[in-house]
């Protein structure tokens, strides 16, 4: 046999020469698309070009090493606040957190979640609740219930806020404002005189919230600092308080933060005829401003207050100087130590006890009608009263030295240094005896400031007596 030598060496490199070579358009991992390409590439149809093992084996192996292996321990993994968003490729995948964005319903339906008013599921922001929480499909909001009904509330900005529901549910509206007005820091009662205050104080006593309308929802807001705040907040008096002035005060929202200010002075401050420059209205069942109001948060800087946004929490009035309050419970002084209750409180009040007595030892009765007692305008009480409910208990007492077939008259004028009029009263001194009036008793008096005046009226030329025991005007005001 003849030896063929290297010729079938030379036949077999020309036959792999000839042999197509895998064309590879990627290298694993590939896309979806990248191996498509390899396979249109690499397996054409049987009418043209050849499949050789090579190619197969290529093709297969980018099919291989581009997917996951499951089985040998690896999967699609997402922390459990997530899901998967996207898979880039068999082996590349992304997740993200759910948002309301992530979410879609036709508009108009309600939802386990909430409510649609689009296409995209709108914020909405859900309480503490200690009890069920509900969804209600007739306002399609979230609340907390411990009973039947639909009744719901939502949180947002620090406050809470109500809308409609079943008799388990606490509206904003039903909760007044927690704090009181006070000259006295951290003292939201006060109990000591406060002469020339030039600081007014909204200081937190039953509570730290005061509801404010936003101009969308009535809203419960926190006016402390911190929960073991006991000042609250603070107004800082100056020039632009005219002296002999009512002034309201409110609580609003300033850029979102919660701010006490100043309403503008009263067109009439005059006793017994108040009459408010800026009215005010109930909404919500709450007092407050009727209209848009330029409000003072301190001598320079002013804010503007749309309408229904200033909570109204009370009025005080300026004494004869400007920026200046008086809080003042009485005293015995010659000729009267007066009592001033310069500021009142819509909520929360409570009673104070005013006591005016006249420390000389005596005087010459007023005669020929009705005069103030020993000719002094100090023998009073002097009251603001920002919303005509609170009444007022008074009484007037003082000894004379009338004989026999003589008399003195003692009164109570409201705002009259004349006479008691329709709204005082008067009692009858007959000998020498101490007598106390008629008492002034449960009586509304006029909005705004009043006034409350001791009266004689000997009819005779008589000797009245005080020393600071024998006279006393007394009064029980709530404020």
């Amino acid at each position: 046999m003849k030896k063929l030598g290297w010729f079938p060496f030379l036949v077999a490199c020309w036959l792999s020469f000839l042999a197509p070579t895998p064309a590879h358009a990627c290298t694993a991992p590939c896309t979806k698309a990248q191996i498509a390409t390899d396979i249109a590439t690499n397996w054409p149809d049987n009418t043209s070009g050849g499949i050789t093992p090579a190619l197969l084996r290529a093709t297969v192996l980018e099919l291989v090493n581009s997917y996951i292996d499951a089985n040998g321990g690896s999967s699609f993994t997402c922390p459990s606040n997530q899901f998967l968003l996207a898979i880039a490729t068999l082996s590349t995948y992304s997740c993200a957190q759910v948002t309301l964005a992530n979410i879609a319903a036709g508009a108009g339906t309600d939802n386990v979640v909430g409510y649609w008013s689009s296409t995209v599921l709108s914020a909405q922001a859900v309480p503490n609740c200690a009890t069920a929480l509900v969804y209600s499909t007739s306002t399609h909001l979230w609340g907390c219930n411990v009973g039947g009904g639909t009744g719901s509330v939502t949180a947002g900005g620090g406050g809470i806020v109500p809308t409609s529901g079943g008799p388990a549910t606490l509206f904003v509206e039903q909760m007044n404002p927690g704090g009181r007005i006070t000259l006295a820091s951290g003292v939201p009662v006060m109990t000591a005189d406060q002469a020339g205050a030039v600081t007014i104080w909204y200081a937190p006593y039953v509570g730290k919230y005061v509801p404010i309308y936003d101009g969308t929802n009535m809203e419960l807001h926190q006016f402390t600092a911190s929960d073991s705040d006991i000042t609250g907040l603070s107004i800082s008096l100056g020039s632009n308080w005219a002296a002999n002035t009512l002034y309201d005060f409110f609580i609003t929202l300033n850029g979102g933060v919660v701010t006490f200010c100043s309403g503008p002075g009263w067109t009439t401050s005059t006793a017994g005829a108040g009459l408010r420059s800026q009215s005010l209205a109930t909404f919500k069942g709450l007092q407050v401003n009727a209209g848009s109001m330029t409000c003072r948060l301190n001598n320079t800087t002013t804010i503007t207050t749309p309408i229904d946004q200033g909570t109204y929490v009370g009025t005080c009035i300026t004494n004869a100087s400007t920026g200046q309050i008086d809080f003042k419970f009485g005293s015995a002084a010659s000729g009267g130590g007066p009592a001033v209750a310069g500021c009142w409180n819509m909520y929360n009040q409570v009673p104070g006890a005013f006591v005016v007595q006249d420390s000389k030892a005596t005087w010459t009765c007023a005669s020929g009608g009705f005069g103030p007692t020993d000719a002094s305008t100090s023998n009073r009480i002097s009251a603001v009263n920002g919303f005509a409910n609170s009444a007022i208990d008074a009484l007037y007492q003082e000894r004379t030295d009338a004989t026999t077939g003589n008399f003195v008259l003692l009164g109570i004028g409201v705002n009259s240094t004349t006479g008691p009029g329709s709204k005082g009263s008067s009692g009858l001194i007959v000998g020498v005896v101490a007598s106390t009036t008629a008492p002034l008793k449960a009586i509304p008096p006029a909005i705004g400031f009043n006034f409350y005046q001791a009266l004689e009226d000997a009819s005779t030329t008589l000797t009245c007596e005080g020393g600071g025991t024998s006279e006393v005007l007394q009064a029980t005001w709530w404020w």
